[in-house]
């Protein structure tokens, strides 16, 4: 089996997992938000450790700085140069452990705030919008009935497999570069996720009856979804001597070990 098919093999199983929540649980929609949710996290979990582990970028500086020739003088700005030269991106990469790539320095920058920003901000909003409205009520208790509890644990596992795959085939045709992989505007979706969830509870506990509706929705969600990532793998890995990332940009195949620098 090629990198295509078994990757494409990943994003079927997402899609199975939620068409079986289509047709079993009793709040449809509400199943497949939760499941696509678990999906984004865990790709942005990935896509944050990829950030850190990405291939060096094109450029050397994004100060336009050009790299001193050998026994001449440094073209750094007099800013860079002085005391805020230890805040300016750097170049080259250092090997923590054998079994990794090796990181590269101006990639720490990028990851660290990815971290802050997810620990102080997206995820406490996210948290108080979930427990505020969702966790406490009556449709939450009718949402992990039988067979939810189940079909979720079958998502995370489907899940997993799917980004696993994406990153073994990373490993083995060359990483991306940050800007291929950092998680970006993914970060505001996954905060934001926590709305239709709302949205749904308030409309289970109080609107009219449109549990027809909604399954027709969750099944067009579902075929819609299962449709986009599947076109996505397919333009992204077109065979296993081209560049890819994560259905986005191409990876760098001259990932090579430098030496720290400016």
């Amino acid at each position: 089996m090629n990198k295509l098919s078994s990757i494409s093999l990943g994003v079927f199983a997402v899609g199975l997992v939620a068409a079986a929540a289509v047709v079993t649980t009793t709040l449809p929609l509400y199943t497949v938000v939760v499941l696509f949710w678990i999906d984004l996290t865990v790709s942005l979990v990935r896509r944050v450790c990829q950030t850190l582990f990405a291939a060096p970028r094109e450029t050397v500086s994004p100060t336009g700085a050009d790299p001193a020739p050998e026994g001449g003088n440094s073209t750094l700005s007099p800013y860079e140069q002085g005391l805020f030269r230890f805040f300016s991106a750097k170049v080259g990469s250092i090997s923590l452990v054998d079994r990794l790539p090796p990181v590269t320095l101006h990639n720490v920058r990028p990851f660290v705030n990815v971290v802050l920003i997810s620990l102080f901000f997206f995820i406490p909003i996210s948290a108080v919008g979930l427990s505020w409205k969702i966790l406490p009520s009556a449709v939450f208790d009718e949402f992990w009935s039988w067979p939810t509890p189940a079909l979720i644990a079958a998502g995370v596992l489907a899940v997993t497999v799917k980004h696993g795959l994406i990153v073994r085939h990373h490993t083995r045709s060359g990483w991306p570069t940050a800007g291929a992989v950092a998680p970006q505007w993914h970060l505001g979706l996954w905060m934001l996720y926590w709305v239709p969830l709302w949205f749904l509870t308030s409309l289970h506990a109080t609107g009219p009856e449109v549990g027809t509706l909604l399954t027709l929705i969750a099944s067009l969600v579902v075929i819609g979804r299962t449709i986009r990532d599947s076109r996505s793998v397919g333009t992204a890995i077109p065979d296993s001597s081209e560049d890819t990332t994560d259905s986005e940009s191409p990876v760098n195949p001259n990932y090579q070990m430098q030496s720290p620098s400016r």
